[in-house]
């Protein structure tokens, strides 16, 4: 296991959930800020998670769940940044 890496991809999953949290309570051009820094931080976990699989830290299916979920908040995050 990549320590490093671990660290990583924890930290910015940290900072997703963080930076949504506090876009919820922020004027309109602060939380449109926080909501891109969530969504910056969502592809980076994705990144990791995949960087993981490339190493042969985990297996494919093992991030597939995650991944998906991930793919889910990257698509709700861009349309509150991009909407209709």
């Amino acid at each position: 296991l990549d320590k490093s890496l671990h660290q990583q991809i924890r930290d910015a999953a940290e900072s997703m959930v963080l930076n949504i949290g506090e876009a919820e309570g922020s004027d309109p051009g602060n939380a449109r800020a926080r909501i891109h820094t969530a969504l910056g931080s969502t592809r980076e976990v994705r990144s990791g998670l995949a960087l993981a699989v490339a190493f042969g830290y985990v297996g494919k299916e093992g991030v597939e769940g995650a991944d998906a979920r991930l793919d889910r908040v990257c698509a709700m995050l861009y349309r509150y940044l991009k909407p209709r």
